[in-house]
């Protein structure tokens, strides 16, 4: 029980946990700052605007991990230099230039698929967002190498502000989802252009192309994994659109924001500055596995608490916060919240795969994991909203298990240890009460 006291005053000095404070303060503030602001605005437009926004921002998802090439982490993991970083830059602005002119092309076909004019206007606009991320990803990926989180921690404190600002104005004289899509622009513009101004380096052109395919190796693993990831998160909002309302779409992809809210702004922050740190302590064993049971205790038991807090809150705070228009969002954030606790922790599992070596047998989990839930989501679509979050909670509760084993059985170094048993059959009974109301209902 001394465990929790000893490892935070133990660390509390180390620059592992200077990095994991400015990426916690950041994403909390930004997650204080964001949510505030869209709320306001959430209360202004209804479910069915964010439904809209819901299969564009989608759309151009899948578009952005295209982009990506999984470069980022790649340069961290081989330790890259400047050059390396260019190379990223050059490679994501000439593919989100290609992919931009796929955009304007296909935005007719998306119009008319979804029987919404809409979709002309605002594909357009959001595939802008292509080109800031070209220029932001090479500068994060120096900061994240280079473990200088105070400026990374600035970057998730604009673009919020800006979105939330910009969303907030033009929901007031009712720009409907104009609102949703000009405020994310605006919020990735800032960032582009704070940190070309804070920049110690400047990105160049340069292409190398034997260093871009040394790099690609391990990349191609990500972008595999960030892909099937696009499936389970985001390619589902594409069939519920076409098949459900847009108000249906609006109260599903609400609920998911609302519920990851918290556990994005702390616990995947400290997994990615884990990453980096054990990617430069890959060959000391004890450090691996000290580290990863640190975040497992500590981010499991805040993680459960959450979980149940959330369930006894949520009737009460959606009315006051959100509106009565988002009265349905209750039990689907109730339901949502169940498959947290253990979709965080096994994240690590895949952040270590990269490390360690073996990424490849995630790569092909994360596939066929993402087929089997747009799948599942596919034929539960035919039916109603509520089979729709069932089905799509109970498969992704089931992959972690399943990433678990893979995790255990692919490497000796991190052991298997009881507590984490206990606290995921602990969540699985949480889970299985949860679900089972919610169908009955």
């Amino acid at each position: 029980m001394k465990f929790f006291p000893n490892a935070l005053i133990k660390s509390s000095n180390s620059p592992i946990a200077k990095n994991m404070g400015w990426n916690v303060f950041g994403n909390i503030t930004a997650k204080v700052i964001g949510p505030v602001l869209q709320i306001i605005i959430a209360r202004m437009l209804m479910p069915e605007d964010y439904g809209v926004f819901g299969v564009a921002m989608a759309l151009i998802a899948f578009f952005d991990v295209v982009k990506d090439l999984g470069l980022t982490q790649a340069i961290i993991v081989h330790q890259g230099d400047d050059d390396d970083i260019s190379i990223q830059f050059t490679s994501q602005f000439v593919l989100s230039l290609i992919i931009y002119f796929i955009i304007l092309a296909g935005a007719q076909f998306v119009a008319s698929f979804y029987s919404d004019n809409i979709y002309n206007y605002i594909m357009p606009i959001l595939g802008l967002t292509l080109f800031c991320n070209s220029f932001i990803d090479p500068f994060i990926t120096y900061y994240m190498k280079a473990q200088n989180y105070k400026l990374i921690a600035i970057r998730q404190i604009i673009a919020p502000l800006l979105i939330g600002t910009v969303g907030l104005c033009m929901a007031y004289f009712e720009y409907g989802v104009y609102a949703l899509v000009f405020g994310t622009l605006s919020g990735q513009i800032g960032v582009m252009i704070f940190l070309l101004y804070k920049a110690p380096v400047k990105i160049r052109f340069n292409w190398n192309y034997a260093r871009f395919l040394e790099l690609f190796i391990l990349g191609k693993e990500i972008i595999v994994q960030k892909f099937s990831g696009f499936l389970v998160q985001q390619a589902d909002s594409l069939v519920i659109g076409k098949k459900l309302e847009s108000s249906n779409l609006g109260i599903y992809r609400m609920g998911q924001r609302l519920v990851n809210l918290l556990p994005t702004a702390l616990v995947y922050q400290i997994q990615q500055v884990l990453f980096t740190d054990l990617a430069r302590h890959s060959k000391d064993i004890n450090y691996i596995e000290r580290r990863y049971y640190q975040f497992v205790y500590i981010a499991g038991v805040l993680l459960a608490l959450y979980i149940v807090s959330l369930y006894y809150l949520a009737p009460v705070l959606v009315p006051i916060i959100l509106g009565n228009q988002w009265h349905s969002l209750i039990p689907v954030m109730q339901v949502i919240s169940v498959g947290v606790v253990s979709g965080y922790i096994c994240g690590l599992n895949n952040e270590i795969s990269k490390i360690l070596g073996f990424a490849r047998i995630y790569s092909y989990y994360t596939i066929f994991r993402s087929v089997v839930t747009i799948t599942g989501v596919c034929i539960a679509v035919n039916f109603s909203l509520k089979h729709v979050i069932v089905t799509w909670v109970a498969i992704g509760m089931i992959a972690n298990v399943v990433n678990e084993i893979l995790f255990y059985y692919c490497q000796s170094i991190v052991k298997i240890r009881l507590m984490k048993v206990v606290l995921y059959l602990s969540v699985w009974i949480w889970a299985s009460v949860i679900i089972y109301q919610y169908c009955m209902s």
